[in-house]
């Protein structure tokens, strides 16, 4: 029987105005409510909050700008915070806030910035997406531990592609944890992460002496000011394992495929939705004249691209569909090789043909979620017609 949203359990008691300290009360009251993916505070807007993908308001009253900058001021326990977001600063961090039972967290990626409200000005948008308090295992998340283990390979470069909330950073943190948990049994790992914010915290038990270092990226609030100051630093410490929490700019992937070919795993994410497009979106980095030369430095030294999906689960949740192209030496040297024969112009063509051939496709996972009634047929056509 398909699970029923209620949108009423979800609904806030009627107030008059909201004290700082009232963005507690909320977030604990929707927890308790069934949990939630986002929730959104905007200036003269109701409260939105987006379960299994679905969005709906939970207030009838629109809130204030005083309102919404004492919930800013109280998350991120800075009261000058709603003054630099309307100054064009954005904030993107993570909070914890203290859950109803002793010992109990609840974790969420708070990014706040500034956006026009019609006829009154400026106001300013705070999204909350939740993170879970522990740091998940493959199993947890449904992901194959064949694929897990196929995204930590000795070296190289791993790339997990996908839109905003496509669960980039869970597959990554999952498959680091299997890791760190289960390594070669005559050496540990030593593991830093650059992320923007430290979304899941590490701090299991590791083995054989594993060792994990996380950092925060942010040029104001961060321990390091970006990736690239992150990554540069991360080549003076002789880590086995570098996680880059996003490949977005030409520095930074120059830096990674360095890290890769100096016998570093490099992991990364990045903003793609197909294996052929992570490296169009890569090639569009550099000017056209090294387009061509920096694509085949690229192949080269990567090892696995995993997209992923989050769709509608028949009966409600999400269900995670994945892309999935393991590179191989004899795979890298096929690309390559078609790349130099059939031109730049054919990459797309190129990379589907070695996803249909060595790995699986989106519409491959599309089609058997479809095929076992784990997504609607509404769904499925979306997919087929471009995620």
């Amino acid at each position: 029987m398909a699970k029923v949203l209620d949108k009423n359990a979800y609904m806030l008691p009627v107030v008059n105005v909201y004290q700082p300290d009232d963005i507690m009360k909320i977030l604990l009251h929707v927890e308790q409510a069934g949990g939630f993916s986002d929730i959104v505070f905007l200036t003269d807007r109701e409260i939105t909050i987006k379960v299994d993908g679905i969005p709906f308001q939970i207030t009838t009253k629109k809130l204030t700008s005083t309102e919404v900058d004492g919930f800013l001021a109280y998350l991120t326990r800075d009261k000058s915070a709603p003054m630099s977001v309307n100054s064009g600063v954005e904030v993107d961090e993570a909070v914890s806030i203290p859950g109803l039972e002793r010992g109990q967290f609840y974790r969420y990626r708070i990014n706040a910035s500034a956006f026009s409200v019609p006829y009154r000005g400026r106001g300013i948008a705070i999204t909350l997406r939740s993170i879970s308090s522990e740091t998940p295992l493959p199993a947890d998340i449904n992901l194959d531990i064949n694929i897990a283990e196929a995204l930590m390979p000795r070296q190289g470069l791993v790339l997990v592609a996908g839109e905003t909330g496509s669960g980039k950073s869970t597959t990554l943190a999952a498959s680091i944890r299997h890791r760190a948990q289960n390594p070669d049994p005559n050496s540990g790992l030593f593991i830093l992460t650059y992320e923007a914010p430290v979304e899941y915290v590490h701090d299991y038990k590791c083995v054989n002496g594993s060792l994990i270092v996380q950092a925060s990226v942010d040029e104001i609030r961060g321990d390091t000011k970006s990736f690239e100051s992150g990554l540069r630093n991360a080549l003076r410490r002789s880590p086995e394992v570098i996680l880059v929490g996003e490949i977005r700019d030409l520095i930074t992937v120059d830096i990674a495929i360095k890290a890769a070919e100096s016998g570093h795993l490099c992991l990364g994410t990045i903003h793609a939705n197909s294996a052929s497009s992570v490296f169009t979106r890569i090639a569009n980095y550099y000017p056209s004249e090294v387009q061509e030369s920096k694509v085949l430095q690229l192949i080269s030294g990567v090892k696995a691209i995993l997209v992923q999906y989050l769709a509608q689960r028949e009966g409600g949740g999400r269900i995670a569909l994945q892309e999935f192209l393991p590179l191989n030496a004899d795979v890298r040297l096929e690309i390559m090789t078609r790349l130099k024969d059939e031109g730049m112009q054919n990459m797309s063509v190129i990379i589907n043909d070695m996803v249909d051939q060595h790995g699986f496709s989106m519409m491959t996972s599309a089609t058997n979620a479809r095929q076992n009634n784990q997504i609607s047929e509404l769904e499925f056509l979306k997919i087929s017609s471009g995620v």
